[in-house]
């Protein structure tokens, strides 16, 4: 047989960074800042798994595992942000917490809009020099003029505020969760004595 073996779909190249000198091509295409990416969303996620101890203290009471369905349950990340703000604002319970809740909240919020903004942006990058470039979702249509560049520098900064932001919820307020657990087991024991 004199023609060529057709390439097998599994084996193609798929990989667009063999794009042309001086073009840029709509994707991330450099494997540095893609890397960082990655990594500030997944400490963006264990981030989201930890506020299950402020809002547990914020609802009153001390059940993470609760805290986590109702954390889950609300899918908009504006929303989840708007219920732990106007607990910590509104609620009676709450206005003796310390001040490192609004701290935490200011701190997530920060990074909560950071992470959506990329996730759900247009990107570019520039061949040769794998300059990348990403823009937030735009209405009219003008997302390429409205694109900034970012370095892989930019994602690690933002792992590392996740990180610690994720710690300083753990060190921080498992003695609160603690004290509010104290009270709930003492009036449990003094119901079942009395009882």
């Amino acid at each position: 047989m004199n023609t060529p073996k057709k390439p097998k779909r599994h084996k193609v190249n798929a990989r667009s960074g063999d794009g042309v000198d001086g073009v840029g091509i709509y994707a991330l295409d450099n494997v540095e800042v893609a890397a960082a990416f990655g990594e500030f969303v997944a400490a963006f996620e264990h981030l989201e798994g930890f506020l299950t101890y402020p809002l547990a203290i914020l609802l009153g009471g001390h059940d993470t595992t609760t805290a986590g369905y109702v954390l889950r349950a609300i899918r908009n990340p504006k929303a989840k942000r708007d219920l732990m703000r106007d607990l910590l604002e509104k609620a009676p319970i709450n206005k003796d917490l310390p001040e490192i809740f609004d701290f935490i909240l200011q701190e997530y919020e920060e990074l909560s809009k950071l992470r959506n903004n990329h996730v759900h942006g247009k990107w570019f990058t520039q061949h040769p020099s794998q300059e990348v470039f990403v823009s937030p979702t735009d209405d009219h249509g003008l997302v390429i003029l409205a694109a900034k560049k970012v370095e892989a520098a930019f994602f690690k900064d933002l792992t590392r505020r996740a990180s610690n932001l994720s710690m300083l919820i753990i060190l921080e307020l498992q003695d609160t969760l603690e004290n509010r657990r104290k009270p709930l087991e003492d009036r449990a024991e003094s119901n079942d004595a009395s009882s």
